[in-house]
């Protein structure tokens, strides 16, 4: 195991637990291609210590846009693959595909400030989560938690060189 730059990397899906017994396990894909989670040759296992392992997928199979199930060659019984439970499953940033026009990986709206069309700050942007639709959540000056939904009527513009985002607040979205 080594550490690693959690900036150089992407997350791509979580490991959920065992699958079977030949040390498969299930993993919820954070990623908008699943299947390309067995194209990939080395996988990163972030453990909750920070360290992580590398892991390479030798069988995958999508079950559904939840639900992949993958074999790696390091492990082969289901008491073994155990250990990987929780871990969050990485692929370094030079090795993921380049995304079209409008799209963003998720690690890359982390830190930045979250202002109104007219330009008042509203806060930080602090995760992006996976609910149906992804929503954003940003935590105000004041430690407020706010998820805004991440769609065209929401969010009018990312500016990462700038690092902004810009949301259009309706009544009742930013909590007031």
């Amino acid at each position: 195991m080594k550490d690693k730059e959690k900036g150089d990397f992407l997350i791509v899906g979580k490991i959920l637990t065992t699958f079977g017994v030949k040390g498969q396990v299930k993993i919820l894909p954070q990623t908008d291609y699943p299947e390309r989670i067995g194209e990939i040759k080395r996988l990163f296992c972030r453990m909750e210590d920070g360290t992580s392992l590398e892991l390479h997928p030798v069988n995958l199979q999508v079950r559904s846009e939840t639900l992949v199930v993958v074999k790696f060659k390091e492990f082969n019984s289901p008491e073994a693959a155990a250990v990987l439970r929780g871990c969050l499953l990485e692929i370094p940033r030079e090795e993921s595909r380049k995304l079209e026009p409008g799209h963003y990986y998720y690690a890359d709206l982390v830190g930045l400030e979250a202002v109104s069309t007219d330009g008042t700050p509203i806060g930080k942007v602090e995760d992006v989560y996976e609910a149906g639709n992804p929503l954003i959540s940003i935590k105000t000056p004041e430690g407020k938690d706010i998820l805004v939904p991440w769609v065209d009527e929401f969010v009018k513009e990312i500016d990462l060189k700038g690092g902004v985002i810009k949301i259009e607040p309706i009544p009742g979205l930013l909590g007031e």
